[in-house]
């Protein structure tokens, strides 16, 4: 099968796309491909490692970049507050140690 290609501003309803599933059929998960910038399908999907996802739809997976970027920025930001805060007050390593 080909990868499918979605012409930007486009997406077809989800409802009309559905996968077979273990349980009867699943809505369709689409899929970006980070190595040719296509979006593609349950049935189309390359290896994992080149590709993000699974998406809800077509018009999610073509802004999966932008997501990601989105979500490591907001990540770096928590791991910032984290690491500023320190240990809690009152907690001591030493006080933990040999109470088995």
């Amino acid at each position: 099968m080909r990868p499918v290609r979605v012409p930007a501003g486009t997406e077809a309803p989800d409802a009309t796309h559905l996968t077979p599933g273990a349980k009867g059929h699943r809505p369709m998960k689409y899929w970006y491909n980070v190595k040719t910038g296509e979006i593609q399908t349950d049935e189309t999907r390359s290896r994992g490692e080149v590709v993000l996802g699974p998406y809800d739809s077509e018009a999610e997976a073509r802004k999966a970049l932008q997501t990601a970027k989105a979500r490591t920025q907001a990540w770096d930001e928590q791991d910032r507050e984290w690491n500023g805060k320190g240990a809690s007050p009152g907690w001591s390593d030493d006080e933990n140690q040999g109470s088995d």
